[in-house]
C-alpha cells in the first residue's frame, strides 16, 4: 500500500490451468479505499463491468475505461492490471473455458445492455435451479457481443510523462479540475444574464432589456432600476446555486468549510 492505496496481489494463471466446476460465475464488490491490483491473470476468461464509477483495466500500453455501460472481456490467460477508486461498485463474470468460446482473442470492450445486465444479474440469485441457471447462461452467451465502441487509451512509455500516467491510472476520474470548473461557472452565468439584457435592448421586443429601454426613453427612473435590480438578483440567486453545489462537492477544496 502506498500513497494510501490499497494493493490487492492476484496470481498470475496460464489459460484453463485451473479445472472450474461452472460455466459462468460470477461476484460485485464496493470498493471502499482507492485499490490497485498489479499484473494477474485469470485460468478462466473475464468480463468485468461496473454499477457505480470508472475504473480502468490496463493491458500493456492499453488503458481500458470500465463505466456502468462499458465492460471489458479478458481472454484466460490474459496479463493485466486494474485500477478502481473508492466509491466504485464492480461486478465480475467468470467464464469457463471447457464450456465457453472466447468472445474475442485479446482484451475487448462489451456493451453492458439493459438485457445483458438483468440477465447476469440472475445468474447471482440465490437458489436458481440448474435447469434455469443453463437457460440463463445460453441467453447471455447469445446476447453479449463486443461494443462497438470502447474508450482506450495508449499510455506512452516516456520516462519524462510517468508522473503524469501514474496520476491519471491511480484516479481516473481526478476531481482536481472541478474547482475551475465552478469558478468559470459562476463567472459565466453571471455574465450569461448581462448578455440577455444587452441582447433584448438591441433586437428584442420584449424582456427585462427592452423594459430598460423603455422606461428610459419615457424618463420612468424607478422602472428603469427596477429592472436593473430584476437582473441583478436573478444573477446573484444563480451565483449561490453554484457555490452551494461547489461547497457539497468540491468541500475539500475551500479552506473555510473544513471546519464547518
Amino acid at each position: 500500500m502506498s500513497d494510501g492505496v490499497e494493493e490487492r496481489l492476484l496470481p498470475l494463471y496460464a489459460a484453463g490451468e485451473l479445472e472450474v466446476p461452472f460455466v459462468i460465475a460470477g461476484w460485485d464488490e464496493l470498493v471502499e479505499r482507492d485499490t490497485h491490483w498489479p499484473d494477474h491473470s485469470h485460468p478462466t476468461h473475464e468480463l468485468l463491468w461496473n454499477e457505480r464509477g470508472a475504473s480502468t483495466v490496463s493491458v500493456g500500453a492499453r488503458v481500458f475505461t470500465v463505466t456502468p455501460s462499458l465492460g471489458v472481456w479478458t481472454p484466460a490467460g490474459t496479463v493485466h492490471s486494474a485500477d478502481a477508486p473508492a466509491g466504485t461498485w464492480y461486478r465480475a463474470a467468470h467464464f469457463g473455458m471447457q464450456a465457453v468460446e472466447p468472445l474475442a482473442a485479446e482484451p475487448t470492450a462489451v456493451a453492458i445492455t439493459p438485457l445483458l445486465r438483468l440477465l447476469l444479474a440472475r445468474l447471482v440469485e440465490p437458489g436458481l435451479s440448474a435447469a434455469s441457471r443453463a437457460v440463463t447462461e445460453a441467453a447471455v452467451l447469445d446476447v453479449m457481443a463486443p461494443a462497438p465502441r470502447e474508450l482506450v487509451v495508449r499510455m506512452p512509455r516516456s520516462a519524462l510523462l510517468a508522473p503524469l500516467v501514474r496520476a491519471l491510472r491511480s484516479q481516473p476520474g481526478d476531481p482536481r479540475s472541478l474547482p475551475y470548473f465552478y469558478g468559470s461557472l459562476k463567472v459565466a452565468i453571471t455574465l450569461a444574464f448581462v448578455g440577455t439584457t444587452v441582447s433584448e435592448m438591441t433586437a428584442a421586443n420584449e424582456g427585462i432589456g427592452y423594459l430598460l429601454i423603455s422606461a428610459g426613453s419615457s424618463m420612468q427612473m424607478g422602472l428603469a432600476f427596477a429592472g436593473l435590480m430584476v437582473v441583478g438578483a436573478m444573477a446573484m440567486a444563480m451565483y449561490e446555486l453554484f457555490s452551494v453545489l461547489e461547497k457539497h462537492t468540491t468541500g475539500w477544496a475551500h479552506r473555510g468549510s473544513q471546519g464547518e
